[in-house]
């Protein structure tokens, strides 16, 4: 028997950080796709446990900065993500390209 074990989950499971619920399901092709139940449209991956939730999350800040930014309701149990956050459209992504160019004016999708 080996003694390098590698353990591979087979069904999906829950974290709660900071207050809010993320599910996490195995990717087929390896790593991890999550999601918010709150805000089921917000979906993210990862390679790594630890790399899905990193990436979740800035994928929900992102989320719901644009929400705000278009006046949609955010749930109460998710403001705080969005707290002292800057407005959005003023973000920027790496390489200094504009991230977020929502605004009330845009169509909705």
């Amino acid at each position: 028997m080996s003694s390098d074990l590698r353990f591979r989950v087979l069904r999906g499971f829950r974290v709660i950080k900071g207050g809010i619920e993320f599910e996490f399901e195995p990717a087929k092709e390896g790593g991890y796709i999550v999601s918010v139940p709150l805000y089921p449209s917000c979906v993210s991956d990862g390679d790594t446990f630890e790399e899905a939730l990193l990436n979740i999350e800035d994928a929900l800040r992102e989320t719901l900065l644009a929400a705000k930014g278009l006046g949609l309701d955010i749930p109460a149990a998710l403001a705080s993500v969005i707290e002292g956050s800057p407005a959005p459209g003023k973000l920027k992504a790496k390489g200094g390209t504009q991230c977020c160019t929502c605004s009330p004016s845009s169509p909705r999708p």
